[in-house]
């Protein structure tokens, strides 16, 4: 089947080209194969990861004001406007981060921000487990 495609697509060349496309083809599968079994999108994913802020946080849909008085000045609060969610800031890739009105040393002093806020949801949890006693 992959042979035909390469027969197809090299329509109306000589006969020598048809066989190199055909060459080409048989080589290609076994790239082709990881990416449909997944292992090349997971790999892209960890390396996405990597360059987040804070992928801890990835999920969190909570509005970016709940955070933004800590993470910059009253003056450069409106250059934040764009950003809506803490998602949004936390899947930011790192030199996008760089750009922001943050507060110096902007990485580290915004992932400081993010980690706190998930220390505040995470016991937020756990006294609405031990309320409702689940």
């Amino acid at each position: 089947m992959q042979k035909h495609k390469a027969e197809t697509s090299a329509e109306g060349k000589k006969t020598k080209h048809k066989d190199e496309a055909g060459k080409q083809s048989q080589r290609l599968p076994a790239v082709r194969g990881l990416t449909s079994q997944g292992s090349a999108h997971e790999t892209a994913t960890e390396l996405n990861e990597q360059n987040m802020l804070f992928p801890k946080l990835m999920n969190c849909n909570h509005p970016l004001d709940f955070i933004v008085a800590k993470l910059t000045t009253r003056e450069h609060r409106e250059e934040m406007a764009h950003i809506n969610t803490i998602r949004e800031l936390s899947i930011m890739d790192l030199s996008n981060v760089e750009r922001l009105p943050i507060i110096s040393p902007k990485i580290s002093h915004a992932r400081a921000v993010l980690q706190e806020y998930q220390k505040l949801i995470a016991v937020q949890v756990e006294v609405q487990s031990d309320v409702t006693g689940s």
